[in-house]
């Protein structure tokens, strides 16, 4: 489709739909912040024709900004990455500003302050072997750079590995591989009834203009898609929203709801069982309560390892194995018929 066939296409189908909807909704479109580009591989575009919106006319742009990211008409991404680059390189000499530091507190800095600049939204650019990749990651490189000077004091002929493995730095393609690939991730991840998930089949089967999303996940095909019929889970099943029950056993609710059942358990002489779990700086606790009518009695209360080795979820379901094997070796001499373990987790 022409430049020409697709403006006449926006005036005379989209435009008329946008000012029918603002007219019925009260909504009001500032022709100011209005912008129109063609995306095209063309090297001379014709950009002379220009669409109408509540009686503004709105020229073809070289480049818009959206959302922070800065799309050219080939997508080649190169007015944005020298946007942030720019950004990040005055961040660089703000820090350097700084007197006093530590080369571990100007590293977080760097990180904190810098890398979400120049990280910011990688997946829309980055790409394993998508073409420009390279040229792109050598602009943000210029940062790196920067950084790892302004972190070790270092002087400017030192070479970049050095300075990267002095500074505790990943190598930027690395730093940029691992979050487009968390973002790649999180994206299968999601539940098929979301609308980027349903995106995601369509989107992979694009064989002409490859994505960098599409780049990523075809690369990592092997490690973001496991050879098991079964796909890649969301949520595990304990953090899951309350309404998600998967054994019909395990009821997940909310506060309100769980005290009050608490509440009726024990006025039905149901035999109830509380568990919980801690982690502090060093060790891992849990605790297992026996609660009646009459009185409470703590069945176990013990620290069961260390906090480097085993997390609150770990420990939350071991205090729950310690509260099944007492009312097992209750249930013969207390002859209960229903069992109801309670825990926060």
């Amino acid at each position: 489709m022409s430049v020409h066939a697709e403006s006449r296409t926006i005036q005379e189908t989209i435009l008329p739909h946008a000012e029918q909807w603002a007219k019925r909704s009260g909504a009001i479109f500032e022709a100011d912040k209005t912008s129109l580009i063609h995306f095209t591989k063309r090297a001379q575009p014709d950009n002379t024709r220009a669409v109408y919106f509540g009686g503004t006319a709105i020229m073809p742009q070289s480049s818009v900004k959206v959302l922070r990211v800065t799309l050219d008409k080939k997508l080649a991404m190169d007015e944005h990455i020298s946007r942030v680059t720019t950004k990040g390189i005055q961040a660089c000499l703000s820090l350097q500003a700084i007197e006093g530091t530590r080369p571990a507190q100007m590293r977080q800095l760097f990180h904190s302050c810098v890398l979400r600049i120049t990280d910011y939204v990688a997946s829309v650019w980055y790409g394993p072997g998508k073409t420009g990749v390279v040229r792109l990651a050598h602009s943000i490189d210029k940062v790196q750079r920067l950084g790892a000077r302004t972190i070790l004091r270092a002087w400017k002929r030192v070479a970049l590995p050095v300075l990267e493995a002095e500074a505790c730095l990943v190598p930027t393609r690395k730093r940029l591989e691992k979050r487009v690939l968390v973002h790649a991730t999180e994206l299968i991840s999601l539940s098929h009834n979301n609308l980027a998930r349903k995106a995601m089949p369509a989107a992979l089967n694009v064989n002409r203009h490859v994505s960098p999303l599409n780049a990523t996940i075809a690369a990592c095909k092997k490690r973001l898609r496991p050879s098991a019929s079964r796909p890649p889970l969301g949520n595990p099943a304990w953090i899951q929203a309350p309404q998600v029950d998967h054994s019909h056993r395990v009821t997940i609710e909310e506060k309100d709801n769980a005290i009050r059942d608490i509440s009726r358990a024990a006025a039905a002489n149901v035999f109830s069982l509380y568990t919980d779990a801690s982690v502090t700086k060093r060790l891992t606790s849990i605790a297992v309560v026996h609660r009646t009518r009459t009185r409470t009695q703590v069945i176990q209360q013990d620290s069961i390892s260390w906090a480097t080795t085993c997390g609150v979820l770990s420990a939350e379901i071991a205090a729950i194995v310690v509260a099944l094997k007492y009312a097992k070796d209750r249930r013969v001499q207390q002859r209960f018929q229903q069992l109801a373990v309670f825990s926060n987790s």
